[in-house]
């Protein structure tokens, strides 16, 4: 299997679970420490507490891919958005509309990991339930690598990926967590914010850390008032069982 490239800086950010030894594997799969330690990254507009609502976040694919990156790109937004947080992807046909832009060019950089971004943010109002700061991101512009290293270009799927190849989608997953605001996760190897991808390998399925890291910076839905009015009829009927 062929060495990867070499690792770019990693994000960290810290999320609280209810125990000090999740607290401590989370604590590696957030944000930017360099330039914001300690401050979560997020499209929302303001603070996370309790069930909000969901929200949309647009993201547009140029051009430069083919139309069975295109495919996979969509198929990663849906794994994405199937998620319980309160967060959804959504594409749209304007790099004016998109929050992540993504392009593809040879970036001709052994420092780079498949990938480059640049996460734009400005201060958030108001901190987290735990007191921590925040940021909200305005865009993403995230650049894919047209020429990875290795004798094949990249592997589409589906099945096992070649020992020659870098998993496409594996790629794209890892990107849309950074332009959501999540960070390397770099000791969980089985999450897709894997900071180094290597060929053969594939990270297409959100861990359980990943899925907790978006229900934090997203929370989760309120309660649908389909669902709520359900609940009100079952209780109404419970109760007029014993009056009448």
């Amino acid at each position: 299997m062929a060495v990867s490239r070499i690792l770019r800086r990693c994000w960290t950010l810290p999320i609280f679970f209810f125990s000090s030894a999740a607290l401590l594997q989370a604590q590696q799969q957030y944000g930017d420490p360099t330039n914001f330690p300690g401050t979560y990254l997020s499209q929302r507009t303001t603070p996370v507490v309790g069930y909000v609502p969901r929200i949309d976040v647009t993201y547009f694919v140029d051009s430069t891919f083919s139309a069975a990156q295109h495919t996979l790109i969509n198929q990663a937004a849906a794994v994405w958005s199937s998620t319980t947080a309160s967060v959804r992807l959504v594409e749209v046909g304007t790099a004016a509309a998109g929050t992540i832009d993504f392009t593809m060019q040879n970036l001709n950089n052994p420092f780079t990991n498949l990938a480059t971004r640049t996460i734009t943010t400005v201060p958030g109002a108001g901190t987290y339930p735990d007191g921590s700061p925040w940021r909200q991101i305005t865009s993403a512009a995230i650049t894919i690598d047209a020429n990875p290293s290795g004798p094949q270009p990249y592997f589409l799927g589906p099945g096992p990926t070649p020992a020659n190849q870098f998993d496409f989608f594996s790629v794209i997953m890892r990107e849309f967590g950074f332009g959501l605001g999540l960070g390397f996760a770099a000791a969980e190897p089985g999450s897709v914010m894997d900071p180094s991808i290597v060929m053969g390998e594939q990270h297409q399925v959100l861990s359980p850390n990943d899925v907790a890291a978006l229900q934090t910076l997203y929370g989760t839905p309120e309660p649908s008032t389909w669902a709520l009015l359900g609940i009100g009829l079952v209780a109404l009927g419970f109760r007029r069982k014993f009056i009448f």
